[in-house]
């Protein structure tokens, strides 16, 4: 996946972990995106636009995809349940 994660990538995927664990979306800082390249790169972020209408584009949102969310399990030790996830 990825080699070594820095304290920062890892402090911002928590984030990332705390506010979608209940199907949220989350609006990260341009230093906080960059960050989450290359988890995305290794296919652990899922990033999208939402379209409204008359509005346009809104976003990039961010939220860990399933092997993410394996990732994130992995390094705090958390399960589904303390995450408030179904199993």
């Amino acid at each position: 996946m990825v080699d070594r994660l820095s304290g920062f990538q890892i402090a911002t995927l928590r984030q990332v972990a705390i506010c979608t664990a209940n199907g949220g979306q989350v609006a990260l800082t341009r230093a906080q995106r960059e960050a989450m390249v290359p988890l995305w790169r290794a296919g652990a972020i899922e990033v999208w636009h939402r379209l409204v209408p008359d509005e346009g584009s809104r976003g990039p949102f961010y939220r860990p995809s399933s092997r993410g969310w394996a990732l994130i399990k992995s390094l705090f030790g958390w399960s589904d349940a303390q995450l408030g996830r179904a199993a």
